[in-house]
């Protein structure tokens, strides 16, 4: 009936409703008489020249066009459907691992999802979009113990974070490079920022100036640039490949943060699409980890454990 009663009010005369539905005068009458007795208000003023909407009638007609709206894109969502099990998959991965896991991610669901879109960052932001249904899969650092107990999570990776610093500061001690260059860290509002506050004040090391810069690959670039050291995830530094001879990758003393990588869907809601990525994702940085450390004898590459 809400079909009927938008298509009526697009008309200026009953005479013209009756020939937009294919139907008598009598008719529509009947259409907005039963309409205005089942809710109770008057929806239309007829008079002569026409109908007019009253407030009512402006309502429901503002509330039957977003209903109907709906209905539209419900049932194009369901019609596709018959190609994919899963017609779209929104995805956020953490810039950390982004690069190393990208192309695996597309592989395992080639075949599986109609439209893949995925975004990369931080990740500081992304579990409130998580949470309200914006994002359907979310690689991240965040604390997945705090999820809902209707979430799956599947551990991808831990590594100790490690000192990146200019090969001119490799032989110095932490104290030493925290007083000749600045530290490079990610912003305030950060965990991890908070976790390597705490590290660095454990360690009596105090930067004499510190830079926040919230882009991995722009701290990579001072640090390559000579012009400050950062706490990084091993994996990220060492892939820098061609320009590894611009940084220098070294452990850290004591107890270093630790960064964890999961993975994260609702539960039940993506068959096991969730479970295959994750597998594909931890295959992708097993084989990163053992070509970097095939190539290279950095101790903080020792420190990645994937799951």
């Amino acid at each position: 009936m809400l079909h009927q009663y938008v298509a009526i009010c697009r008309q200026p005369t009953l005479a013209a409703a009756a020939a937009a539905l294919g139907v008598s005068k009598p008719a529509v009458s009947q259409i907005i008489t039963r309409l205005e007795g089942e809710l109770g208000v008057a929806l239309f003023e007829r008079g002569r020249t026409g109908m007019r909407l009253l407030p009512a009638g402006r309502r429901l007609l503002d509330l039957a066009q977003t209903m109907l709206a709906d209905e539209r894109d419900t049932l194009a969502e369901m019609r596709r459907f018959r190609e994919h099990a899963i017609p779209r998959l929104r995805i956020y991965v953490m810039e950390s691992v982004s690069p190393l896991v990208i192309t695996a991610l597309y592989a395992a669901l080639a075949d599986k999802v109609g439209a893949i879109s995925v975004e990369s960052g931080r990740g500081e932001t992304c579990v409130p979009e998580f949470l309200r249904g914006e994002i359907d899969l979310l690689v991240s650092t965040e604390l997945f113990a705090d999820m809902p107990g209707t979430v799956d999570v599947h551990p991808l990776c831990s590594q100790d974070l490690c000192l990146a610093a200019p090969p001119s500061g490799a032989a110095h001690a932490l104290s030493e490079l925290a007083a000749t260059l600045p530290l490079v860290r990610a912003p305030d509002n950060t965990r991890m920022h908070a976790a390597i506050a705490t590290y660095l004040a454990v360690e009596g090391v105090s930067p004499l100036r510190e830079f926040s810069c919230r882009s991995l690959s722009a701290t990579l670039e001072i640090v390559c640039a000579g012009r400050g050291w950062a706490l990084l995830p091993p994996l990220v530094v060492a892939a820098l490949r061609d320009r590894l001879d611009l940084v220098s990758i070294r452990t850290l003393p004591g107890r270093p943060p630790v960064q964890t990588v999961a993975l994260a869907a609702d539960r039940d809601r993506y068959l096991e699409v969730p479970r295959l990525v994750a597998d594909a994702c931890r295959r992708a940085l097993r084989e990163h980890n053992e070509r970097l450390r095939a190539a290279r004898a950095d101790a903080a590459l020792a420190a990645v454990r994937v799951y």
